[in-house]
């Protein structure tokens, strides 16, 4: 399907419902969609308005197929990216790295240190994706299980971060040998010479 009328914008309230069926439909593996949670359009909207999580939603002749959020702590200086969902229709054409890419642009606004992702072990493109955008795997965990209304739902995720700021992170010299190695890649995220501001693209 052509996402060539994709439109990434900032969600605001009267988006949750488009938000939370899209949860409901897209994701309903997530842990928090079985305990009806992110498909409670209350919930999302009280979310998008008390301002800890900024969300991004993308919109195709008018209806939601497409939300991640950014989960921030002014005092911690970190953020994570969270709750990524692309409707199947449209996955693979770019809608997810443009969600992740504008938040990863307001984690550089909100002056933080780090962000993180966890990527589920299954979706090697959610993995690329932040990949692609300058994230590093940092660790695997092993499988384990839920047991979300009697099922049985078996994860694994892919702990991955961006370093917004190398100086925040521990000299190499605190460091194990495997934590150096591990790490070797700081200094290469640094921000681009055409960083742009998202507040004035979108």
């Amino acid at each position: 399907m052509s996402t060539d009328r994709v439109l990434v914008k900032w969600a605001k309230k009267q988006d949750a419902f488009g938000i939370s069926q899209l949860y409901s439909s897209a994701f309903p593996e997530h842990i928090l969609v079985h305990d009806h949670v992110l498909d409670n359009p209350e919930f999302i909207a009280r979310e998008i308005e008390d301002g800890k999580k900024f969300y991004v939603a993308a919109e195709f002749n008018n209806a939601i197929v497409g939300a991640a959020a950014l989960a921030y702590e002014p005092k911690l200086r970190g953020g994570e990216i969270e709750r990524v969902v692309v409707d199947p229709r449209f996955r693979g054409n770019g809608v997810c790295k443009n969600l992740c890419k504008v938040l990863v642009g307001e984690a550089h606004v909100l002056d933080l240190d780090f962000v993180e992702a966890f990527a589920r072990g299954t979706q090697r493109a959610m993995q690329q994706t932040f990949h692609d955008l300058g994230f590093r795997v940092y660790g695997i965990s092993p499988r384990f299980a839920v047991l979300p209304e009697g099922k049985i739902v078996r994860e694994q995720f892919v702990h991955m971060g961006r370093v917004l700021k190398p100086d925040s992170v521990y000299a190499k010299t605190d460091l194990i040998g495997e934590a150096q190695a591990l790490y070797g890649f700081l200094g290469q995220n640094q921000r681009p010479q055409n960083y742009w501001k998202v507040r004035e693209t979108i």
